[in-house]
């Protein structure tokens, strides 16, 4: 069994990293499209109004930003962290060479080695995921903005941890998030001539698909099951910003709330069109065998560590008058709040700080600190198609510099 489970955790840790359903962030169970420019400038952006954060960073952005119709017709979004490629190399140098020998070939001290490795590759979380901008519109003018689009995640998370004594506790996360989200703001600095206020409200209906694998890795069968749930959720976000004219150029401040009023998912097992009974096997749609007992406890393990809870973020952002050939320069800071955070975080961990500069007309750099960490990116713009570049850390620990999180996002969009 001691090697069987060695074995196990090791394919598994390979097999994790190929992109299949989608993560969310670390700290919230939101449903969210991360932006490129956003993440680039330290993953500040609350204030500073744009159409393409509208939806997910800042429902009061539309109002500020919306000009006649603006369309996206298709856009994709990829993102993957650096211990994938270090899982990679592991499997290759190290992991390959032993299936090709045979796990059981191996000697006492060989096969400890090899978990020992294994172990110390797998502490970092290994994360690869997909977001896809599907057909979304935005129409507008004169300080009203109204917006509406499809969007989907999918992706997978994958770690692993010390269960006590020394065993390795094997932490999977896959999930796929459908949503359709409505957005409508007013600028009422733009409609009414006078003040700077600006306010928005979201709502977004999420479908997802979640598949968790959580337990010391000798609790694992040779026959694992891994159950898809799903779950529903409909909810609100508000957001607001207001121009302080203190100095030239444009000084912003912002807010938003997320999920203020929400449905949770209340997950249940994917494929069944009835309840499961408590006790006996039973066969689900698709054929397969379901140990109702399991998928009880997975349901229940899923609705306590994903519920939605509320979050928020507030920040500010300066826009200096012109410089010239160089273009436009923009600073902005953010602090995210969470109402029950997955890990409790230091003051520092809460804080992004970015800027942006606009070279000339199509292109633009960014740059910023997220969570202690360097950050930076790259946007072009050609005609209707638009390129973005981010690389950014996330701190997985309580306090910057305790678990570094690298992450390289990309993404190619369709519209105008």
């Amino acid at each position: 069994m001691r090697r069987l489970s060695l074995y196990l955790v090791l394919c598994l840790a390979i097999a994790a990293i190929h992109p299949a359903q989608a993560q969310n962030d670390l700290q919230t169970n939101r449903s969210f499209v991360t932006s490129p420019k956003v993440l680039g400038m330290g993953g500040a952006g609350v204030a500073l109004a744009s159409k393409q954060t509208s939806f997910f960073y800042n429902p009061a952005h539309i109002g500020r930003t919306a000009s006649l119709i603006n369309i996206n017709f298709a856009g994709v979004h990829g993102s993957i962290s650096n211990a994938v490629v270090d899982q990679v190399e592991f499997f290759n140098d190290r992991l390959q060479p032993a299936l090709d020998t045979g796990i059981d070939n191996l000697s006492d001290s060989e096969l400890r080695t090899l978990y020992e490795e294994a172990f110390a590759h797998g502490q970092n979380r290994a994360t690869v995921d997909g977001q896809f901008l599907l057909p979304s519109v935005i129409i507008g003018g004169k300080g009203i903005g109204v917006g509406a689009g499809l969007f989907a995640t999918t992706g997978l998370d994958y770690r692993i941890e010390n269960a006590g004594l020394g065993l390795p506790q094997l932490n999977v996360v896959s999930t796929t998030d459908l949503m359709g989200v409505a957005t409508a703001g007013i600028d009422f600095g733009k409609l009414l001539g006078v003040g700077g206020l600006a306010v928005g409200i979201t709502g977004k209906y999420t479908r997802r698909f979640l598949s968790v694998k959580d337990k010391p890795i000798d609790a694992f069968s040779t026959e694992e099951n891994i159950y898809v749930l799903e779950g529903r959720s409909l909810g609100f976000d508000v957001g607001v910003l207001y121009d302080i004219g203190v100095l030239p150029g444009t000084f912003t401040v912002g807010a938003t709330a997320y999920d203020i009023r929400a449905s949770d998912f209340d997950y249940i097992y994917y494929g069944t069109p009835s309840d499961l009974p408590v006790i006996g096997d039973q066969i689900d749609d698709e054929g397969t065998t379901v140990d109702p007992n399991e998928v009880a406890r997975e349901v229940v393990r899923a609705n306590e560590r994903f519920a939605l809870a509320p979050s928020y973020r507030v920040g500010v952002a300066y826009e200096p008058p012109s410089v010239g050939p160089l273009g436009s320069l923009s600073f902005a800071a953010d602090y995210l709040g969470y109402r029950n955070p997955v890990v409790d975080q230091s003051f520092l961990t809460h804080l992004h700080l970015g800027a942006q500069l606009r070279l000339i007309r199509i292109l633009k750099v960014r740059g910023g600190v997220s969570q202690g960490y360097p950050t930076f990116g790259a946007g072009l713009g050609l005609g209707i198609i638009h390129f973005d570049y981010a690389f950014h850390g996330i701190e997985d620990g309580r306090i910057p510099g305790q678990i570094y999180n690298q992450r390289h996002a990309a993404q190619v969009r369709i519209g105008f």
